[in-house]
């Protein structure tokens, strides 16, 4: 169990990470950035 979350945490860590960057681009291409 310890293992298999050790595993998920930077794939956790990876799909966030991700995702504020792609929300930053689409904000920042639509509104011009903040």
């Amino acid at each position: 169990a310890a293992v298999g979350l050790f595993q998920l945490i930077p794939v956790m860590l990876f799909f966030i990470f991700s995702q504020e960057y792609l929300l930053n681009i689409y904000t920042g291409g639509t509104k011009g950035g903040v």
